[in-house]
């Protein structure tokens, strides 16, 4: 960000792009290419293809959630200390069960699956191996993204879903849809590999301690933490369980169910997040960690008048790099809110409704001012605040959700996620203000809300 010029904005925006957002539009136009390409290969229920994609990613987020908040504070502190060795120790130790308990919830969910498909077991033994090959490369991708290592994550990306292309390929041509979801997943265990591969290059793992005590003891002392990342999940996932199962469209002989209109709008409303997650890396949250990091080394030297002074500089520039930041997201959004006629016939074959797609849209912006602001509220170390202004968004989606979808009118999709987010939002502010303003003063006390 030092480095001034349009030479130097260049390079962060495209840094900045690579680490928000590169192995998601990797992974986005590897499955547009394969519905587009090869959907007529999966002659057979060519829908169960996209609910097995659509349910493993879900359900890994869903229960893995917490674990991931907790995982990633470890590694944290492992690299804090430069004790890389003992990080990807614990990354090797954290998978061994990540393994076993996908498969002891992912076999019964696949031996449910009875699809009118020829080759049956094809397609469990493919859903069952995309869902843990998606459990274990959340680890991966945590424990290497906290070592920066953001180029060879896109390579890796590029490699793997390229790999599973050529294998649905040939596999869907034998096996149907069964190959298809079979060739995704080793597509999957490949970016897996990789990524393994490159860290056994780099470090050797050393054994500090074992995975369950470094485990119980994280999560004693960020016991809200943990809850906070099950809870985020929860909140931007359950609007879309509730559509489905209330509108969604079953998959036959499966319990899997899939609400098209709104999984597309959803699909494509996220992606409006993208230009505003890059801000947020590039802008808003490197300023604030700068003057963060200011205002702490001046508590242990600086004269009181410096303290408040480096204080004030902090929540002023907080406070308008969050504002320049929903100005720069809010012109977005309305920008294709406004182009949302054409963008619907366009992009989206015209089969989701343009009220769905506004809320959608609206929604979006406001999850990403929740998410930034629980951000702030991590590196200020409130994570019980955190978990309110999560618990506040989960709740507020999943009762307007179900009020919502009761009431039968279709064109209302979308409303819960809005008011959770708006709501959320709401409990985040208030709680990152009033932290923010006390900060040297919870800092000397220790005192943690």
């Amino acid at each position: 960000v030092d480095r001034r010029g349009l030479t130097g904005l260049f390079k962060v925006s495209l840094a900045g792009a690579v680490i928000v957002a590169g192995p998601w539009l990797v992974s986005i136009i590897g499955i547009t290419t394969i519905q587009r390409l090869f959907i007529g290969r999966m002659d057979e229920l060519p829908g169960a293809f996209m609910a097995v994609v659509i349910y493993s990613y879900a359900f890994s987020l869903l229960i893995g959630g917490g674990f991931h908040y907790i995982f990633t504070r470890i590694i944290s502190d492992y690299l804090y200390v430069k004790d890389e060795n003992a990080a990807f120790c614990y990354l090797l130790k954290a998978l061994i069960p990540a393994a076993l308990i996908s498969l002891v919830l992912g076999i019964p969910a696949v031996l449910t699956l009875s699809p009118p498909l020829s080759h049956l077991w094809v397609f469990r033994a493919g859903a069952l191996l995309l869902f843990l090959a998606v459990n274990l490369l959340w680890l991966i991708m945590l424990f290497i993204s906290v070592l920066t290592w953001y180029l060879r994550i896109l390579l890796s990306y590029i490699i793997g879903m390229a790999a599973a292309l050529g294998l649905i390929y040939l596999l869907a041509g034998t096996y149907g849809t069964g190959g298809a979801v079979l060739g995704f997943a080793l597509g999957h265990l490949v970016i897996c590999l990789i990524l393994l591969f490159l860290c056994f290059q780099s470090f050797t793992p050393e054994y500090r301690e074992t995975m369950k005590g470094a485990f119980r003891k994280y999560f004693k002392k960020y016991m809200f933490l943990f809850f906070t990342g099950s809870l985020y999940y929860l909140s931007i996932w359950v609007d879309k369980m509730v559509n489905w199962i209330f509108h969604g469209t079953p998959v036959a002989g499966t319990f899997l169910a899939v609400y098209e209109p709104y999984d597309i709008t959803v699909y494509f409303a996220n992606l409006s997040m993208v230009p505003g997650l890059i801000y947020f890396v590039i802008s808003t949250e490197t300023d604030f960690y700068i003057l963060l990091r200011k205002f702490l080394l001046s508590l242990g030297k600086g004269r009181f008048t410096d303290i408040q002074r480096r204080k004030y500089r902090l929540i002023s520039r907080a406070n308008r790099g969050i504002r320049e930041q929903c100005i720069f997201q809010g012109l977005i959004t309305t920008g294709l809110i406004l182009a949302a006629p054409r963008l619907q016939i366009a992009l989206l074959g015209g089969i989701v409704s343009l009220s769905v797609m506004g809320i959608t849209l609206a929604a979006v912006f406001f999850h990403l001012t929740c998410l930034t602001l629980v951000n702030f509220l991590f590196y200020l170390e409130m994570y019980r605040r955190a978990f309110y202004a999560t618990l506040t968004f989960a709740v507020v989606n999943t009762v307007v959700s179900l009020l919502s979808s009761l009431s039968s009118v279709t064109t209302l999709a979308g409303l819960g996620y809005l008011a959770g987010g708006i709501a959320g939002s709401a409990v985040a502010f208030i709680a990152f203000r009033a932290s923010i303003r006390k900060m040297d003063r919870l800092v000397f006390t220790g005192l943690r809300y």
